[in-house]
């Protein structure tokens, strides 16, 4: 029988060993259990690097196992939630053992932000050029909503519609978005991000004005990448899909798909 995990404080009591454990991971939480991770550099805007990258994914299993946590609030520092990487601290990633500890780690994110046991609210407090996709995945059952505003105190209401943390903030208006879409013929886009695309359609928590860019090795005609994604919505999307809103989705796919170049 496996022991259930623990964790050692330093000092208080409600404040995990992991809190202090990485550098570009500021956490805090309060007496109701919501912890918010903040990603930062030396307290300031953040400058992801190859560290950022392997903590966060250490955190998120951490942050998963420990059940004082109730919700989660993942946000940035000053003006930015992500808009810097350090791409030197990647490493040789034209090495194959180097690109697949990077991609194998990046795989791992996204999987424990999808398998959190807790609702998660993300907080756009400024551009998120860099690994937007943070701020997107949601857990089931629990909600994710992405939020457009930095936090203006430290008791801010964090608020959408299906959570309670969220209550009262009104949405705000998006910009005209293009998305690119790296890898798009392959197993994550077909199970993971093109469904939750659609949902974000059907939640209407698209722009109105949206484009997505396919990005893939192999050159495939535009409408047979679109049946493609229809047919990965169809199969894998947690709720089945409204024929009009897939539809439509499917018609912001331009005639985009293009073949990378090494």
């Amino acid at each position: 029988m496996s022991t259930p995990a623990t964790f050692e404080t330093s000092g208080d009591t409600n404040r995990p060993e992991y809190f202090e454990k990485y550098e570009n991971l500021a956490f805090t939480r309060d007496d109701d259990g919501v912890l918010v991770l903040r990603f930062h550099t030396n307290g300031g805007r953040l400058v992801f690097t190859g560290q950022t990258h392997s903590d966060f994914t250490a955190a998120l299993e951490e942050m998963s196992l420990d059940h004082e946590n109730k919700a989660l609030v993942i946000t940035g520092t000053g003006d930015a939630f992500i808009d810097q990487i350090d791409g030197l601290t990647l490493g040789q990633i034209f090495k194959p053992a180097v690109w697949e500890k990077i991609r194998v780690e990046g795989a791992k994110v996204l999987q424990r932000l999808l398998d959190l046991p807790m609702p998660v609210v993300g907080v756009a407090n400024g551009p998120a050029t860099v690994h937007s996709e943070y701020l997107l995945l949601r857990p089931e059952p629990a909600t994710m909503s992405v939020i457009v505003e930095p936090l203006v105190r430290e008791d801010a209401d964090l608020v959408a519609s299906e959570n309670p943390l969220a209550e009262g903030l009104e949405r705000l208006p998006v910009r005209p978005t293009t998305l690119v879409m790296f890898g798009g013929t392959g197993d994550l886009a077909h199970r993971k991000l093109l469904p939750a695309l659609y949902n974000l359609a059907h939640d209407g928590a698209l722009p109105e004005r949206f484009r997505l860019v396919g990005v893939a090795r192999s050159d495939h005609p535009h409408e047979d990448f679109r049946q493609m994604a229809r047919e990965s919505i169809m199969r894998f999307s947690r709720r089945e899909p409204d024929p009009d809103v897939l539809d439509g989705l499917i018609a912001d796919i331009r005639p985009s798909v293009t073949t990378s170049s090494r």
